[in-house]
């Protein structure tokens, strides 16, 4: 059975917030519900890359930014909301590569997969799925941690140009499990829309479909061709 948007996002977030609340709790996410992620989220190709994933050091990663998080909302991190969405995406993304040597900046940084997770656990932040696809039609440089500040501007920009549009789909009903607060807390900060522009402009460029997962939760039946494309496409 495959696992929808709706259910990653009760998951990781609910699992995240409760670990925040009490750092001293587990969390509960773990490498098996990682490597549901990656099937669903048709990301496997990294099975296959030279530097294996470390899951473990990913997962310890991720905790120690549930704590940044935690800062950043009390005023603790002088960023941005964007500034700090990069920098823990960054960083977690270089977590899970098993590095050989030294990480250099021309390492491998699993991104694509960061930004799923990111998005997930912390849904109030201005994330974006990286998608290499989308990146290369767009025309940004091939090393994702290179491409990434541009990525997210471009589809902040493209958020913006499609504001109307977007408005005019119906978001679905709260995810099980999660209060309709929470949920109504999630869709004013955008997550909702982030994640229909990231699927429309995979539909729009044709790019791989990787890791659009479940599209049927996030894509309403009013939507009938992909949202206009950010000022960069070609």
């Amino acid at each position: 059975m495959e696992v929808s948007d709706a259910e990653f996002l009760a998951e990781y977030a609910l699992a995240c917030e409760a670990k925040r609340l009490n750092p001293q709790s587990m969390l509960l996410i773990n490498e098996a519900a990682l490597r549901t992620l990656i099937r669903v989220g048709k990301l496997k190709a990294m099975y296959r890359s030279t530097n294996p994933l470390d899951f473990s050091n990913g997962l310890s990663v991720l905790e120690s930014l549930i704590h940044q998080y935690d800062m950043f909302l009390n005023g603790s991190v002088h960023l941005s909301e964007a500034e700090f969405a990069e920098q823990i995406v960054l960083d977690l993304g270089r977590s899970f590569v098993t590095w050989t040597r030294i990480p250099t900046v021309n390492g491998n940084y699993r991104l694509s997969f960061a930004t799923r997770i990111i998005g997930y656990c912390f849904p109030l932040l201005p994330i974006f799925n990286f998608s290499r696809g989308v990146a290369a039609r767009m025309h940004f440089q091939t090393r994702p941690q290179a491409a990434l500040v541009h990525y997210f501007r471009e589809m902040t920009n493209g958020l913006q140009v499609n504001q109307s549009a977007l408005g005019t789909l119906t978001p679905p009903s709260e995810p099980v499990g999660m209060s309709v607060a929470t949920w109504q807390g999630i869709l004013a900060k955008g997550w909702w829309q982030r994640r229909v522009l990231d699927i429309a402009l995979m539909l729009h460029f044709g790019a791989t479909r990787s890791a659009v997962g479940a599209a049927q939760w996030v894509l309403s039946p009013s939507l009938n061709s992909p949202v206009a494309a950010t000022g960069n496409a070609p």
